[in-house]
């Protein structure tokens, strides 16, 4: 077993969010009119708050998930279908064709061959319509303290210090959004939509962090 999937398959699921991320659900009221009767698919579920969301608001919603604890648990409680399975390794396990399918805090764990094969399985799942969505970390920041009563001081942010803010068990990395944006070329998609998220992760407001959501169709 490798570091990412000795990780995610022993993960204490209690220590992880469990409200629907705003972000995402922002994201996706732009990009599609209707939750109702969608057939949604959800890459790296954990537990599944998101999923539910989609569920709640009338999706059709399919999960896979690498952790066998959040399968079972997401499967016992809400009968929602979903399936243990490696993004990046393993054909996703559906025979349907998806609206939309989207991934948060998960291509970032895989290799670069794992995710063209992502990006080329998630491309057959689609419709002619559909969109695929993922979210990364582009980059961690450490800046100069600023006094909480100025306005917010932007120069710091070209002076920033790249560190990580993960702990190092975490085995998280970097992607670059031109990369990615190649490989999904490669796979048939094309870039739809982009959007960006800097947010302070401390007290102090020292430790910031860099979020992309980017957006596909397919050619």
């Amino acid at each position: 077993m490798d570091r990412v999937a000795e990780y995610w398959t022993n993960l204490d699921l209690g220590e992880t969010y469990k409200v629907p991320n705003v972000s995402l659900f922002r994201l996706l009221g732009s990009l599609i009119d209707t939750f109702k009767d969608k057939k949604i698919l959800e890459i790296g579920f954990m537990q599944g708050a998101d999923l539910l969301e989609c569920k709640k608001r009338g999706a059709n919603v399919y999960g896979i998930d690498i952790n066998p604890i959040a399968v079972s648990k997401i499967e016992q409680k809400n009968q929602v279908k979903v399936k243990l399975s490696r993004c990046g390794v393993d054909p996703i396990p559906f025979d349907v064709s998806f609206e939309l399918i989207y991934s948060r805090d998960t291509i970032y764990y895989l290799k670069d061959k794992e995710i063209e094969f992502f990006f080329t399985d998630a491309s057959k799942k689609i419709n002619f319509n559909g969109l695929i969505v993922i979210q990364f970390i582009e980059k961690d920041i450490y800046v100069k303290k600023q006094h909480p009563e100025e306005e917010f001081d932007f120069n710091r942010l070209s002076n920033a210090k790249l560190k990580p803010i993960f702990e190092k068990e975490n085995p998280i990395r970097f992607l670059s959004s031109k990369e990615l944006i190649i490989k999904a070329e490669k796979a048939g998609l094309k870039l739809f939509a982009t959007k960006r998220m800097l947010q302070s992760y401390d007290l102090d407001e020292e430790r910031f962090r860099l979020d992309r959501y980017l957006v596909f169709k397919k050619k």
